[in-house]
């Protein structure tokens, strides 16, 4: 039962911190002293959202009160429509005197405009279209939790897109530094699973990429942490399966440790692993920044469901592989499934016979694919840039805009699906060069401590590859299986890789 007493008073507590800091900044002689009106101003601004769904109304509402030199007006951004599966109502605005600010449409967002003061306060609704999220990519808000991806949330002052400061639109100067600090006024029993740094129901992202790019827990989750590879990990699991806790737990544990003793370096202090309760339609797992969504329902036996377990390995893993932008996507998405599958060989999470069998399923997505025998990796890569670039009519027959998978991390795509196998084939190939001694977790954590040491300037796709190739083999390019596999439009040997690889993994 929901402490409305508790929850009123959190109300007019967090009221009250506004309206004082409000003063605070309106009149500073008085809480300050004396000052000189002529020294220069601090360029920075500091935004706090207070975060407060309406139980039982599928509701958040959303304070936003920003702070700094705003009376030249501010422009703030949302999502693009495109990416998002809940609605924004129209904000309402005022200045820290309580007159009301103009607010007019902006290509990226709304512009506030007038009113006098060092303050500006912004109140809008997020509207959630269930009270379950359909996916771990959509939203849900009901009188149990609240789940959403930052950008769902979060209208978010842009600097570059405003006049503030004595600027013009597009114009080089001066930028404001943003302070962000979300506050969550939610029952006293709710649990709150999000990535970024805080205590109790305060919590700073950092910066928008911070904001935007995290999974918002909140509710009925079943909190713990767990300590691996130097990383504190927060786990919320939502819904009515304890005995997910302790194997979560386990294995979460064990994949972080494969991907520090593969890539040696740490990929951060802090993340978050959320399992929200969903409905069946959307994506089954997602990763933000420092964040991963998994979620499940009555249909997904995890983590007995050997693809379910091989969904967070991989994002997991993607915590590392997933920061070079600059590597080709059949080395991302690809080598990040197939090692993925090797680490889970290797604990012992899945059996031999599994292993190939979905190598094997695999290869079927990659034969099924309509451009098998015609697409090279760069050729599909050209083309889901393009989708970018170019708006061809409605209707209109072409080859760049045709029903193929959306993206390259689509497990049917090229990248993914070809990529895998072509991983397969790379690591057998290695294991045979160096007589077992070397394989492609080498390859992998070499290219990684690399990129990271020399930036991503420095890193040139397929050619340091290549490069990391012979430094592993100890002066083999292997231009031939580069030339055969990942420039052209060759098949894999799946089955004979497969053999020689279960072979070096030895067992039963």
């Amino acid at each position: 039962m929901v402490n409305i007493a508790v929850t009123e008073t959190m109300r007019r507590f967090l009221y009250r911190i506004s309206l004082l800091l409000t003063s605070a900044l309106l009149f500073p002689a008085a809480a300050e002293g004396a000052i000189d009106r002529e020294a220069p101003r601090q360029d920075a601004w500091r935004v706090s959202y207070v975060l407060r769904p309406v139980l039982d109304e599928g509701v958040l509402e959303v304070t936003a009160v920003l702070m700094g030199d705003v009376e030249g007006g501010v422009v703030w951004r949302h999502a693009d429509f495109s990416s998002r599966r809940a609605s924004q109502s129209r904000p309402e605005a005022v200045d820290g005197f309580g007159q009301s600010l103009r607010v007019a449409t902006h290509p990226r967002g709304w512009t506030i405009t007038g009113g006098t003061g060092g303050v500006m306060r912004l109140s809008y609704q997020v509207i959630a279209p269930g009270p379950e999220p359909v996916g771990a990519d959509g939203v849900g808000i009901s009188s149990e939790s609240l789940y959403a991806l930052g950008y769902e949330l979060f209208l978010y002052p842009d600097p570059t897109l405003t006049g503030a400061a004595g600027g013009v639109e597009g114009e080089a100067g001066s930028t404001p530094v943003i302070q962000v600090d979300v506050i969550f006024d939610i029952p006293i029993s709710w649990r709150i699973i999000v990535p970024w740094e805080g205590y109790g129901r305060s919590y700073n992202p950092g910066d928008q990429n911070g904001l935007w790019n995290a999974v918002v827990a909140a509710g009925d989750f079943r909190r713990m942490t767990v300590q691996a590879a130097g990383i504190d990990v927060i786990v919320g699991i939502q819904g009515r399966r304890p005995t997910l806790d302790s194997s979560i737990a386990e294995i979460v544990r064990r994949i972080l440790l494969f991907g520090q003793q593969t890539f040696e370096v740490a990929t951060g202090s802090r993340i978050t692993i959320v399992l929200p309760r969903i409905v069946s339609g959307g994506k089954e797992v997602i990763r933000l920044g420092s964040s991963v969504a998994f979620g499940w329902d009555s249909t997904v036996n995890f983590p007995t469901d050997p693809e379910a377990i091989h969904n967070l390995a991989r994002e997991l893993l993607l915590l590392w592989q997933g920061t070079p932008s600059f590597a080709p996507d059949w080395y991302t998405e690809g080598a990040t499934d197939y090692l993925a599958w090797l680490m889970l060989l290797r604990e012992n999470l899945i059996r031999r016979q599994t292993f190939r069998q979905q190598l094997l399923l695999t290869e079927q997505r990659f034969l099924a694919h309509p451009k098998s025998w015609a697409w090279s990796f760069a050729q599909e890569e050209a083309r889901y840039a393009a989708r970018q670039l170019i708006r061809s009519p409605a209707g209109a027959a072409s080859d760049t805009l045709a029903d193929y998978p959306e993206s390259t991390a689509d497990p049917a795509s090229l990248a993914r699906s070809k990529g895998t196998l072509v991983a397969l084939v790379l690591d057998a190939l290695i294991a045979y060069e160096t007589g077992g001694q070397n394989r492609i977790t080498d390859v992998m954590g070499l290219y990684y401590r690399w990129k990271v040491s020399s930036g991503a300037a420095n890193v040139d796709r397929e050619s340091d590859l290549m490069a990391v190739c012979a430094a592993i083999t100890g002066s083999t390019f292997l231009d031939e299986f580069f030339s055969g596999l990942v420039y052209s439009t060759n098949r894999p040997g799946t089955a004979d890789a497969l053999n020689d690889i279960l072979g070096w993994e030895g067992g039963s």
